[in-house]
């Protein structure tokens, strides 16, 4: 079990930023990211039909066996975590991919709307995913399978080639780097990808570092969460629970599993409701005026107009939902029962929202707008071109920082241009997605430390040692609220 737990933070860690460096430098007619999402998606494909056959595969590799009970279901294993671990790392190469796509395709004012749909999208999985766990599946799909994971298996394959199938089709990609840069196309190596992944997370531009930091707390709260919620509000159920019924841990089990459920739905009304406001707040409809311009009535309008605008700006509703998580976290404390848990629960839909949505707006519309401005600054660039270093090599371009600013360089065997404003590095999409994916996955090995620490020293479960690991998440999401306060720009 701490092998399948492991590929999580290891998929994460590796294949985004890897796949992102790589798919950044891909010069292929059918488009950057297209290629490795439809190559994850067969990955996919394959190692969920795995894991939904494990059985059937393992009966057909120890057929021969003389202890056939024992190494089948030894091999039966064997085939589900290497499955397992395929899926993780093929599913994040195509979200790293798919993410990207939206930084690459929409306009920089259409990045806070492209980053809400996809996370309505991801909310709607969610939902139908938590669904599909209360529905008895072989009775009503027994054509797909003759159990309930394989036809869930199923029909998750057919919904996820539906999908990727509208994104390949309807997506028209282009290769900035095959338009505009003359000559071959740099050639793609471990040795110069791992290489601009490092120069690009040393020389990360500033407003995103901060964005990235403000994920690193934000994660630290949310991992508690999404790994022990449903352990929670069993324990809590079970430590209330006065009945001696055998089955009262599939009683507590389930309920954790609706309490999810409930959650999903409030993070996609979440994600729904609070960008079509923010977009139509933002639209600064003009205030009708009452009678005069001074009067006392369109000077209140105007004021309350404001402050509206300012409300919902979405950096305000982000430190609002890192707070709002944080205190709902701590006021695990005084959860008295099974109910009271599963409001909790719920109530961090409207976080989780949020979570899926304006930290990916925010760094799609910095890459989009700082892209946009290079490609003006430096005539017949690439608007999406990297000036950081993949390979330390004469004929690439070279960064000079100073303090407060980075000037770029970029030299040819026949022409160097020099930007004569200091500007931010401009990295493409996929790394940055990367690096900044980096930054959501390393609270998840810190926290993994943390919880240890803190059920090796409250070992009785009357101490509620579940409750304390997700009440520090709430203190970390305290401070990842205090860091969003520096992401708003100056004057805004």
């Amino acid at each position: 079990m701490s092998l399948v737990w492991l590929a999580g933070p290891l998929s994460g860690l590796l294949i985004q930023p890897v796949i992102g460096a790589i798919s950044d430098d891909t010069q292929c007619r059918y488009g950057r990211r297209r290629p490795y999402i439809v190559g994850g998606g067969v990955l996919v494909l394959s190692s969920v039909a795995a894991i939904a056959y494990a059985k059937e595969l393992a009966h057909l590799f120890a057929v021969n066996s003389t202890d056939n009970d024992s190494v089948k279901r030894n091999v039966a294993i064997l085939i589900a975590v290497v499955a397992f671990y395929i899926l993780d790392f093929s599913i994040n190469a195509v979200q790293a991919c798919c993410r990207a796509l939206i930084l690459d395709r929409a306009p920089h004012d259409q990045q806070e709307v492209a980053n809400a749909y996809a996370g309505r999208m991801l909310n709607i999985g969610s939902v139908v995913g938590y669904f599909m766990g209360f529905i008895d599946l072989v009775e009503v799909f027994p054509m797909l399978g003759k159990t309930q994971m394989q036809i869930l298996c199923a029909i998750a394959g057919m919904v996820f080639v539906f999908s990727l199938g509208i994104t390949c089709l309807s997506v028209t990609e282009v290769v900035p780097h095959q338009e505009n840069t003359p000559g071959p196309a740099r050639k793609i190596s471990i040795t110069s990808t791992l290489q601009e992944i490092w120069y690009g997370f040393r020389y990360l531009p500033s407003p995103v570092q901060k964005i990235c930091n403000v994920q690193f707390f934000a994660w630290m709260g949310w991992f508690p969460f999404l790994f022990y919620s449903t352990t929670w509000i069993t324990e809590v159920y079970i430590r209330n629970s006065r009945s001696t019924d055998p089955d009262i841990v599939e009683d507590a089990i389930r309920a954790g599993s609706f309490a999810l459920f409930i959650q999903s739905i409030v993070s996609l009304v979440t994600t729904l409701v609070l960008p079509m406001l923010t977009e139509y707040l933002s639209e600064g409809k003009e205030v009708q005026p009452c009678a005069s311009e001074d009067s006392a009535c369109t000077k209140i309008q105007k004021w309350s107009s404001n402050a509206c605008i300012h409300l919902f700006d979405i950096h305000n509703i982000y430190t609002f939902s890192l707070v709002f998580f944080g205190t709902v976290m701590l006021v695990t404390y005084w959860v008295g029962s099974a109910t009271e848990a599963s409001v909790i629960v719920m109530l961090c839909g409207i976080s989780w929202g949020i979570a899926l949505w304006i930290p990916f707006a925010l760094v799609g519309e910095f890459v989009s707008s700082n892209s946009h401005s290079h490609s003006h600054s430096t005539p017949g660039s690439a608007a999406n071109t990297k000036c950081l270093p993949a390979v330390p090599e004469s004929s690439t371009s070279t960064l000079y920082s100073s303090e407060n600013n980075t000037s770029v360089i970029t030299m040819s065997s026949n022409m160097a241009t020099v930007n004569s404003e200091p500007q931010e590095p401009v990295l493409d999409s996929g790394i940055v997605l990367g690096i900044h994916n980096m930054y959501v996955v390393f609270p998840q090995f810190v926290i993994i430390l943390v919880s240890t620490f803190i059920f090796t020293l409250l070992k009785e479960s009357s101490t509620d040692s579940v409750g304390w690991v997700l009440r520090v998440g709430g203190v970390c999401s305290f401070v990842a609220a205090y860091l969003s306060l520096k992401l708003k720009p100056s004057g805004a």
